[in-house]
């Protein structure tokens, strides 16, 4: 998206910008809850076999267990969202700053809603969509 910018186009299309700045802090935001997760996970499980314990068992299954709809979710969101858009614009010079903003309009910000509900462990609803 940082090409897309440069364009006078794209540039002059205020909501266009918005929704792009939008989409990259959701889409960033995804990513960063993903890390987090299995940064999380690694430190758990490396605590867990340096003294291994039932509890510590249990609560990194329960963790496990609690996540792993969450980041499936989140991955294979992410990965239809990025899929699309390499479909599309399958090199940097491929499809012009109107394409690629059409792009984003429709598919790319259709569905982070549902997204960034699944990361939160929540049913998407159209009240929480509003909020995105």
């Amino acid at each position: 998206m940082q090409d897309m910018r440069k364009s006078m186009q794209v540039r002059n299309d205020r909501n266009l910008m918005a929704e792009m700045d939008k989409v990259e802090k959701l889409i960033t935001g995804l990513i960063n809850f993903l890390k987090r997760t299995f940064q999380d996970f690694g430190t758990m499980s490396q605590d867990m076999w340096n003294n291994l314990t039932a509890a510590k068992f249990e609560q990194v299954k329960a963790y496990i267990e609690d996540t792993q709809v969450k980041v499936g979710s989140v991955l294979c969101g992410l990965t239809v969202k990025m899929n699309a858009w390499v479909l599309c614009f399958p090199n940097p010079k491929s499809g012009g700053p109107g394409a690629k903003g059409e792009f984003i309009m429709t598919d790319m910000r259709q569905g982070l809603a549902e997204i960034v509900a699944a990361a939160r462990g929540q049913a998407w609803t159209p009240d929480n969509a509003a909020a995105h």
